[in-house]
């Protein structure tokens, strides 16, 4: 009825989705289970897709499992790199490590070096926007060259692990 309802309503019909595949599993209980009610990850909304209908925002779940393996995969990655350097990592040590499968990797990233420059990229892309939040309200010269010095020690410094692997 009113943009404000819609969030609420979009969560009604979802309860009700959940409660009526209850009900239906309780009718017909798998192997015997005598009434125990499964359900998967599929059949439960998420923190994201609450944030996302409350935003009024569609919900799509493919690409935030997508991106949320992507992240796992790019986090598995840098661990490796860590542990073992570039040159010594293998695509099977990223996939054992990141839980996938090697041809799964590959549907994501091409290369060992794609990973790698790609771990570049967000990680300055994050450098960038972390600089920005530091400095930019900041109007006088002096003191923003002496909030560049300390927020890049600081960055630095949370991101210990990541520069080794870069140099």
């Amino acid at each position: 009825e009113t943009k404000a309802a819609f969030p609420w309503s979009c969560l009604e019909e979802r309860a009700d989705q959940l409660l009526s595949h209850v009900e239906r599993q309780r009718a017909a209980p798998e192997n015997g289970a005598g009434g125990v009610t499964k359900l998967t990850s599929a059949d439960l909304l998420d923190a994201g897709d609450y944030a996302a209908i409350l935003a009024g925002k569609p919900v799509d779940r493919r690409q935030r499992e997508f991106e949320e393996k992507r992240n796992a995969i790019l986090a598995a990655t840098a661990q490796v790199f860590l542990a073992k350097g570039l040159h010594a990592a293998s695509m099977a040590d990223i996939a054992a490590q990141a839980g996938v499968a090697k041809g799964t990797l590959y549907n994501f990233f091409t290369s060992k070096e794609e990973l790698y420059f790609t771990l570049i990229e967000e990680k300055l892309h994050e450098f960038f926007l972390y600089m920005q939040a530091e400095v930019g309200q900041v109007a006088s010269a002096v003191e923003k060259i002496v909030r560049i010095v300390h927020a890049e020690c600081a960055f630095f410094e949370a991101n210990w692990a990541f520069f080794r692997i870069y140099m």
